[in-house]
């Protein structure tokens, strides 16, 4: 399918609106529409040195074992990740007479999710393909059918797993629950890898 460009409407409000870029695209043969904010200063300084996505998991995973405000070790069983010339601009590294391998990571995560909303016919589908995408940002399933009947029940499980609800015709029901994690595992990071590169193409 096709990447589609969107308008940006968020079930949550941010802080700062500038920068959201929305799209719609398959992930695991699951269609989702997701919401990001871009880091500006990390794009322009990717389109300097002429870097696009790092979408390479063994690399991705060898970058996050290092800090990103001073040196520290490499893990040995990912130090020779950096050994691939495409890696220099990614990662300060410097390799001790003992042969360990120090580092420190110059990459950034290239932009933030912000919204990912999960297309349903009905509301349990939803939410059990939400449920695969916790960990990477606020979750909105929008239910093109009628909800239950017992909307309390839906509206109680929703609040349970932090998912917001939108009506098929776009009105907010429900709003998803804070996202507030600082954490960048190599699943989140992977997502916002793959997410810059479809924005690079979209805006090539």
């Amino acid at each position: 399918m096709a990447l589609q460009m969107e308008p940006v409407e968020l079930a949550r409000p941010v802080a700062e609106p500038q920068g959201l870029f929305r799209h719609r695209a398959v992930f695991d043969s699951r269609e989702v529409s997701v919401t990001y904010r871009l880091d500006s200063a990390e794009h322009a300084w990717r389109q300097q040195i002429g870097l696009g996505a790092v979408t390479t998991s063994r690399t991705l995973a060898a970058l996050l074992s290092l800090p990103g405000e001073d040196l520290g070790q490499a893990d040995p069983l990912l130090a020779d990740a950096f050994d691939n010339p495409g890696t220099a601009a990614m990662a300060i590294i410097l390799d001790d007479p003992d042969g360990t391998r120090w580092g420190r990571r110059m990459l950034r995560a290239p932009l933030t999710v912000v919204e990912i909303e999960v297309p349903a016919t009905r509301w349990s589908r939803g939410r059990d393909a939400a449920h695969d995408w916790a960990g990477f940002g606020p979750r909105v399933v929008r239910v093109d059918g009628a909800l239950p009947r017992d909307e309390t029940f839906v509206f109680a499980e929703a609040s349970h797993y932090g998912i917001g609800i939108r009506a098929g015709d776009g009105k907010l029901l429900l709003e998803p629950g804070e996202y507030t994690s600082t954490y960048w595992s190599l699943a989140r990071w992977g997502l916002a890898e793959t997410l810059y590169g479809q924005f690079l193409n979209l805006t090539s």
